[in-house]
């Protein structure tokens, strides 16, 4: 590569990614304005942002306060403690708030992690696309040499990134990362390493050497640091990619090998953590009982096309509105209305709508789909094989799993789907909510998307005019792109964005104020960080298999401590 092609090469990058912040900024507002004063979250349900928030603060405080292992702490079930191995920890943002911390108040480096988390998320898209539709940096056909003309090449490179930046577009903003967001799940909303991954994974299997295999095997590592089910993804992604890919692999032994090599540094990189879970693992019986709440945490195959509550432009189409929702609410009323209705068993679906497609991104992966031949077959299997299993053990349609089959059966006939062959895996059967395979489905179906876009845009600049000049065939392909990406960002809109206040509340100050703790620095940020622990999923006490106690959302309990410092009521 020229020196000069790769300046602009960096530079196209450099505007994807100014571009890419600039639309989080927007896409999450209020956010951006609030970020130093309240959190991605709702106040209606567990106070999950808090968790995470707490999370941050004391990975921080156990690493350089105290000087031991944050994998522990005395903080909660004082004076017993408390493991937090298997707890949802979300190490990689841990890892890189650390040090925004020491600059910057909690909240403020929280909510950076999110909003690096989005922008990052819509670039390794980006580039994944890129890697897909066309080679690197060049479109497929102009490599092949089928398009000599470099003015022609040049004009098909132009559509290559513009097919691709939807690609980032529909991924990093699609309505199931801003679900995610509402509820205060982080651990689900940090998925830029995904497609990182995905285009190594892709790299390592088809080329020589093992550089991309390295790399396969780093960015596994980040994202299992972010939240261990996305391990089990990744290897499910692998699996489909190689049986798609299989008899097109010129030397399948080598890639199989690249592929080890891969698998060898990822559990190198992620075994600080890795290696305290399995022994965990092996030494505590943590299989869930029965089925848990499977068939609840499933996509509702209405549902997939059904926008989100947080969706004010397709407002009318949403579970809300077909339920009646007051007209005079505001966007955040109905959509806490909407989750005190779900709690009640009162929803439209049997849980919070989660997996919303998109008519316009649908419609595009179709066309992807079958134009886009070779390079659409891993995606069409991806999106096919994570689709289903999305949709969990049972089939459910507009919010029933029961159907009545003309009275077949009093009780009604039910669909089992692949999903419920899951339970019988160990460790699989560790991801009790079957949604969240959405998180593979949808960059899958941006992929798709892309090959859409880029056929069409392709078909309007091939399109012979009267008059033809050099700025007319940019501007309709540039103006044609802006119309999908706005279309994209109007069905998938979240605006404004939940959020819940950073700040201590009345009943924990007054806390503060009846107890004497150990250290008379506590910060009003740290007191708050550790106000509100979540360890439903954290080490059993005592050798008990039974949990110690959920307590998200609640600000005290006996054992608690109040600010991270141990506390004495007095």
């Amino acid at each position: 590569m020229t020196e000069s092609r790769r300046a602009r090469h960096l530079r196209t990058s450099w505007i994807v990614l100014g571009g890419l912040t600039l639309l989080a900024a927007g896409m999450t507002w209020p956010l951006i304005a609030q970020l130093s004063s309240r959190f991605p979250g709702t106040d209606t349900w567990a106070f999950d942002e808090s968790t995470f928030a707490w999370n941050l603060w004391y990975f921080k405080h156990a690493l350089l306060d105290l000087h031991v292992s944050p994998l522990h702490t005395d903080l909660i079930w004082y004076p017993l403690g408390i493991d937090l191995i298997l707890y949802t920890y979300n190490f990689f943002n841990a890892l890189i708030a650390l040090p925004l911390q020491l600059a910057l108040s909690l909240p403020v480096a929280s909510n950076l992690t999110l909003l690096v988390a989005t922008v990052l998320s819509g670039f390794g898209a980006y580039l994944l696309a890129l890697s897909v539709l066309g080679g690197k940096w060049a479109n497929a056909r102009v490599l092949t040499g089928e398009l000599a003309d470099a003015q022609a090449g040049s004009r098909r490179d132009l559509s290559l990134h513009l097919a691709a930046l939807l690609a980032g577009i529909i991924y990093a903003f699609a309505s199931n990362r801003a679900v995610y967001a509402a509820l205060g799940h982080y651990n689900f909303y940090t998925t830029q390493w995904l497609p990182f991954f995905a285009l190594y994974l892709l790299k390592t299997l088809r080329q020589p050497g093992i550089r991309n295999a390295i790399m396969a095997g780093l960015f596994f590592a980040l994202a299992a640091l972010a939240e261990i089910t996305y391990a089990s993804f990744l290897v499910l992604f692998a699996l489909v990619a190689l049986v798609a890919l299989w008899k097109a692999l010129p030397r399948r032994r080598d890639a199989l090998g690249r592929i080890c090599v891969a698998g060898a540094v990822a559990c190198l990189l992620w075994s600080p953590i890795l290696l305290p879970v399995a022994r965990e693992f092996l030494s505590g019986d943590y299989a869930l009982s029965g089925w848990g709440e499977s068939v609840k945490l499933s996509a509702d195959l209405i549902g997939l096309e059904t926008p989100t509550d947080l969706n004010p432009a397709l407002r009318p189409l949403s579970a809300s509105a077909a339920l009646g929702a007051t007209a005079g609410q505001s966007q955040i009323e109905r959509w806490k209305a909407e989750l005190r209705a779900v709690e009640e068993g009162k929803g439209r679906f049997s849980d919070i709508n989660t997996v919303f497609l998109g008519y316009l991104t649908l419609a595009l992966a179709a066309v992807g789909g079958i134009t886009g031949g070779r390079r659409a077959a891993v995606w069409r299997w991806v999106a096919l094989v994570f689709g289903i299993l999305a949709l969990g053990p049972l089939l459910q349609i507009n919010g029933r799993f029961r159907f009545s089959l003309d009275n077949l059966l009093p009780e009604g006939i039910t669909f089992p789907l692949p999903s419920a062959l899951l339970h019988y895996v160990p460790l699989l059967n560790a991801n009790r909510a079957s949604n969240r395979n959405s998180l593979i489905l949808m960059p899958a179906l941006a992929i798709l998307a892309a090959l859409g876009a880029q056929w069409l845009l392709e078909k309007i600049e091939v399109r012979k005019t009267a008059s033809e000049n050099r700025l007319a065939r940019p501007l309709l392909i540039g103006g044609a792109a802006a119309v999908l990406a706005l279309g994209i960002l109007a069905e998938h809109l979240a605006v404004p964005l939940p959020t819940t206040d950073a700040g201590i509340s009345r009943p924990s100050r007054g806390t503060l104020r009846s107890c004497s703790c150990r250290s008379a620095g506590a910060t009003a940020s740290e007191f708050w960080a550790a106000s509100k622990p979540n360890y439903s999923t954290s080490r059993p006490l005592s050798g008990s298999r039974s949990l110690a106690g959920t307590s998200a959302g609640r600000r005290h309990s006996r054992w608690s401590t109040s600010g991270g410092y141990r506390c004495s009521r007095r």
